[in-house]
Parts: C-alpha cells; structure tokens; sequence
C-alpha cells in the first residue's frame, strides 16, 4: 500500500497493485484461477488497478505539490510567490516599423511583416494606420521568444506579406527589442533558491539575488571593493575606491536602476557607464550607474565524419543557440546559458548536440569543433572579460567534412 512517513511519500507501483488484487481473488477463489492478461478476469484486474495507480498518482502529486523542490506548473508558481518570486512569463519581440506608400491607405492591425534575414521570423502590426507618407507603427513577433539577433537587427523587417494596394514597402530603423522564453520549472526553482539570499545584509549577495528577480535579466554581476584604494579584482578588472559596479545583460534600465537603488549600501561610488535617475522618497532624483555587459559573437564550427543534410544541420544550429540562450534542456534540468563572465569551451558544444545524438540525431558523428569570435574559428576555448558575455547566432555556426 502507499504510505506517507517522515521520509516522504511512497507510491505502491501499479504491477505491484495488480499483484495485490491477484493475491486476494487467489484468496477466495483458488490458486488455480486463471487470471492472465488475455482473460477476463485478468483485464478486469488490470483495470481496477490501473484506476488505483492513478489515484496514488494524484495524491503523489498532491503531496509533492508542497514543496518547491518538486511542485510543477501552476502550484511551483503559487510556492514560490511566498519567497516573493514570481515566474517570469515568455515575451514577444516589439520593433517600431515605418510604412511607406500612397497617402491615405489603409493598413489594419495584424498585418505581417518578416526579416529579409529570416523569413520564419514575422511580425504583426499592433493597431490600425493610414499611411501618410511614411508611418511609424509598433508591431510585435506572432512566436514569443528570443529571436536571432541578425534577424531583427535595424532594416531587416522589411517583406511585406500582407498584400494591400497602395502599402508599398516596410522598414525599422531600429534592432527590435528582443523576447524571451517562458521560465521553465526547473529555472523558476533555481532562482527561487537564489532568491533566499534577497533579505542579506551582505551587499554583493543580495543586490545580485534582487537583480535576477527582474523580467528579462538574464544574469547579473555585482563587483566590489571596500578598501581605500584602487583595486584590481581577483576577475582582473580595477575598480574605484568604495564603489560598486553592477553588470547586467537584460531587463529594463528603470527596473535594473530601481533595484540598485533599493539595495547598494549607502554612500557607496556606484560604477557604470549607463546613468538612470530614481527618486527617493523626496521626490529629488538620483543617478544610478551601472554597466550593460559587453557581446561578444561564438563563432562555431562542427567537423561532421560526412557531409551533413540541411535539415540536420538547422536542428545542431537551434541547440548550440537554445545552449547559449539557456533555453536547452537535459533530463529536465537547463544547461547553463551565457554568463557574464564565463568563457566558452568546445564541452559547452559537445554538451548541446550530445542531447541530439540521444534524442533527433542518434546517429550523428562529431570529427571536432572550433571555436572563435569571428569567421572560420581555429581555437578551442573563448576567454570571456569579467564585463563580456557571450551571443549566439545560427548564421555564426558553420559546419565542415571531409
């Protein structure tokens, strides 16, 4: 029977069910009853015990509901807002389009747009507009996400797909701003555990767990240095005397600026070359600083043992992107994305398409990989500056045989 102790929950299994109710019909009726799979009274067994697993199932779930270790879905987003957390929630690329064509045509919210890079990546229009001369519109991507950089990168959204007499061209004079995927389980509890170290009273620890609460931060660094001096940190960097500096990749400038206000140590030399004003209680503003973190582009190569079709190629590309982006799983569990700070080895690029030779690609041989930060990659290992992450783009990876 399944049991709760002071260990947990314990699930009687359902052949172990079905051997239960064997037992006790054997019981009442003989040992020699045939109760076989292919017999009645062996698939009427099997049923009953099917519909008692389930039931276990329930209450297991139920159970494991409680704890943020193992809760899922809708009940791990419940857990962990008592931590004062929530999950952050997938997000739409946006661009400014400008539209262009005879005066006073009218183009209806949802009219599409793709990359002239990437067709498969197309936006809709956000409201309706009547062209007059050039119109500026927002518009928003149909799949949420992020998105290649080149693809959405400053006139590139420029292929009309909607066909409307008198719409003659699109263009978006800036990069769009970039989406971002769904937070998974397994990343919600990883940050809900960071997330203890919010109420420190050690400034590093609990600035850096209060940035990763902010939609769209992706990772944050918080360098110090206490002494008198200019320092150079054990990252290699130098750093003022008293100062903080806050190195981000993601979120929005407000909401990153907020937080440091909230959290740095009073008096304390805040670094950076970003400047946002936050007002205090007074209502006066006051500059916050802090550093956006430096891109720089993987480029890679993969050595296949035989020339590799398209489609194969495409799907290897996704995962050494979804890889970078922390957006590929294993097991259920995130591989590590881009940090700041975190350089990049070939066993970053194994690890990603090792998911593929036990799942898409089974069959699929590595000869080797390079790495590099610009075209035709010789190296083995990316350094990575204390203020730099790395970028990942499909268009960067390569591929070569015998």
């Amino acid at each position: 029977m399944s049991y709760i102790d002071d260990t947990g929950y314990h699930r009687t299994g359902k052949a172990d069910r079905l051997a239960s109710l064997q037992a006790s019909v054997r019981a009442i009726f003989g040992a020699n009853i045939d109760l076989g799979p292919d017999t009645p009274d062996g698939q009427l067994l099997d049923g009953f015990a099917g519909y008692i697993d389930e039931i276990d199932q329930l209450v297991e779930a139920a159970y494991n509901a409680r704890s943020p270790s193992q809760a899922t879905g809708a009940a791990l987003s419940r857990l962990v807002r008592l931590n004062g957390v929530a999950r952050k929630s997938e997000a739409f690329a946006t661009a400014i389009l400008t539209l262009t064509g005879t005066n006073g045509t009218f183009v209806p919210k949802g009219s599409l747009v793709a990359s002239s890079v990437d067709g498969s990546v197309v936006f809709a229009t956000d409201e309706d507009v009547t062209i007059a001369g050039s119109t500026a519109v927002s518009a928003t991507a149909k799949v949420s996400g992020t998105l290649a950089d080149t693809a959405i990168a400053a006139h590139t959204l420029t292929v009309v797909l909607t066909v409307i007499s008198g719409w003659n061209s699109s263009d978006n004079a800036d990069d769009a701003t970039n989406g971002a995927p769904g937070e998974t389980d397994a990343q919600l509890r990883t940050r809900r555990a960071l997330s203890v170290a919010m109420p420190s009273q050690g400034i590093v620890d609990g600035l850096e767990a209060h940035l990763l609460q902010i939609l769209d931060v992706q990772d944050a660094v918080v360098r110090e240095n206490p002494e008198d001096t200019t320092q150079t940190l054990a990252d290699g960097g130098t750093l003022a005397p008293h100062a903080i500096q806050v190195i981000v990749e993601g979120g929005a400038d407000l909401d990153v600026a907020q937080a440091i206000y909230l959290r740095r140590a009073s008096g304390c030399t805040m670094v950076g070359s970003q400047v946002v004003s936050v007002p205090n209680s007074q209502g006066v503003g006051l500059d916050v600083r802090f550093d956006r973190a430096d891109h720089l582009p993987v480029y890679v190569v993969v050595h296949s043992a035989s020339a590799l079709a398209t489609d194969v190629q495409d799907q290897i590309k996704a995962a050494i992107v979804a890889l970078g982006n922390g957006a590929l799983m294993l097991n259920g569990t995130p591989l590590p994305g881009s940090k700041i700070g975190r350089g990049v080895a070939v066993s970053d690029i194994y690890a990603a398409i090792m998911v593929l030779t036990v799942t898409a690609l089974p069959g699929l041989i590595v000869a080797g990989i390079d790495l590099g930060t610009s075209p035709s990659p010789t190296g083995a290992l990316i350094s990575i500056a204390y203020n730099q992450i790395a970028t990942w783009d499909s268009a960067n990876v390569g591929f070569a045989s015998p």
